[in-house]
């Protein structure tokens, strides 16, 4: 799921990581979801990855998945939405968290105390409260397996807020880890990525 604060960005920013993913065995899909503007907003954003991981799972077998073994990939604002689709779920009771939501998730500088973020908050605005959609204000219970990836030297996302994530993660019987990337900022360059 591409980054790209929830307003800009397209699918085929992925298409290679996606490749890299395919060439080590891994069924590869893109999702694309409605950028935030005037008329949406992340909430929209985070339904149709909900719907993205329902289609994938109803059509497994065609599409060559397990529908019981499905990550999911965020980076930095898409971080906020696969975390929020483990932590909010997706309204079934698919995957192994029996809540719709991915079976394992990687994060790579993400979003997730959405409340914190301005940005977020502003997009938000109209459309429901920022908590409602913010992976650590959601995290309540046992989510998928987290691999998180991040800078220590991130301005924009404060690897400290990931920290506290994971803690909470563990504290509820969850597989979190943190890696944290020595002076590395917001969304890694391209050769640690």
């Amino acid at each position: 799921v591409q980054g790209g604060a929830w307003s800009r960005g397209s699918p085929e920013q992925l298409f290679r990581s996606a490749r890299y993913f395919s060439d080590r065995g891994f069924v590869s899909a893109v999702l694309e979801y409605r950028l935030a503007d005037t008329a949406n907003s992340p909430v929209e954003s985070f339904s149709d990855v909900c719907h993205a991981l329902a289609f994938m799972r109803k059509n497994a077998d065609e599409l060559g998945l397990v529908p019981s073994q499905v990550a999911l990939w965020g980076i930095s604002s898409s971080g906020q939405l696969v975390a929020s689709a483990a932590t909010v779920g997706c309204g079934s009771s698919e995957g192994s968290a029996g809540n719709g939501g991915p079976d394992a998730i990687l994060l790579v500088s993400p979003v997730v105390d959405a409340v914190s973020d301005g940005l977020f908050r502003d997009l938000m605005k109209g459309h429901g409260k920022p908590a409602s959609l913010s992976p650590t204000h959601t995290l309540a219970r046992s989510i998928a397996p987290t691999l998180i990836m991040q800078g220590d030297a991130d301005q924009t996302t404060p690897i400290e807020r990931s920290r506290v994530f994971c803690e909470r993660a563990r504290g509820l019987g969850s597989r979190c880890e943190l890696i944290a990337l020595e002076g590395q900022g917001h969304v890694l360059d391209r050769p640690a990525r």
